[in-house]
């Protein structure tokens, strides 16, 4: 029999809510306040959505509050709190769009690169226009390509380990897009997967490295991590494929400093 890991419990029937309140109240008593009010706004979402679990958090002027309610992982564990580690699953998008700014910021890419110049060897097959396919309709869906790539279900331990850039490669060579780049928009996996290898290959470093130098470094979140402590990672997470959706990064509730927090941009706080 399986046995359900947080990171299972969150993304199948869990919720995680992280807020920012009391910005135009006085603080008299910050840490009370805080914590009075992430209780009970806890208690009412907790009750109000029926899920498992719910982690809760606030921060302001460098005073956080965090509470969680529910079963961390199943019937019978204890509630989560500000050092259970959870998927984010593809938040983690808002990261990849922000290294794509980065680096474009510094000259090492621009937006209308085509996907082909950084993957050459993925094209054409039957795409007569992939090379139109260009890094800022990957980053905004636009590229044509479905939501997942076509795959065999993996084991519960590695589900990803089924998803190999050759995978990517077959369904390049065998099917036309599913419209004509930038034409369109449609949620797309595929095409998130195919950027962040893009933006992996310009930088000449694994992405997980390039993400840690670029968005997590800076912003002095020291915990999150691209594997789940309780599972192995899978070869294909280390070399070929380092989104969100293969290479899962779980955080810490309380990952984010609150100087973090307080002065990024909303797209990567």
């Amino acid at each position: 029999m399986r046995t359900m890991t947080i990171a299972d419990w969150t993304l199948k029937t869990g919720a995680i809510l992280v807020i920012a309140v009391l910005l135009g109240m006085p603080m008299a008593r910050a840490d009370a306040l805080l914590d009075e009010v992430v209780d009970f706004t806890g208690q009412i979402f907790f009750i109000d959505t029926k899920v498992p679990a719910v982690v809760i958090g606030a921060v302001r002027d460098g005073d956080t509050a965090v509470a969680g309610f529910g079963e961390r992982a199943g019937p019978g564990s204890p509630a989560p709190d500000g050092d259970t580690i959870m998927r984010i699953g593809s938040i983690t998008k808002a990261f990849t769009g922000d290294v794509l700014a980065h680096m474009a910021a510094k000259g090492t890419v621009a937006l209308t690169d085509p996907l082909t110049k950084w993957q050459p060897d993925l094209g054409p097959g039957l795409n007569a226009d992939l090379e139109r396919v260009t890094l800022l309709n990957l980053a905004t869906h636009a590229g044509g390509f479905p939501r997942e790539v076509p795959h065999e279900a993996g084991p519960d331990t590695d589900p990803f380990s089924t998803i190999t850039r050759d995978a990517f490669a077959a369904w390049i060579k065998k099917e036309p897009l599913l419209f004509s780049p930038g034409s369109a928009v449609l949620y797309s996996n595929f095409g998130f997967d195919l950027l962040a290898m893009s933006l992996s290959a310009a930088a000449k470093k694994p992405y997980p490295d390039l993400l840690q130098e670029s968005i997590t470094g800076p912003i002095g979140m020291k915990d999150p991590a691209s594997r789940s402590p309780m599972s192995r990672r899978s070869a294909s997470c280390q070399v070929t494929l380092p989104t969100e959706q293969r290479c899962p990064i779980f955080l810490r509730a309380r990952s984010s400093s609150a100087r973090a927090a307080s002065t990024r941009p909303p797209t990567i706080s």
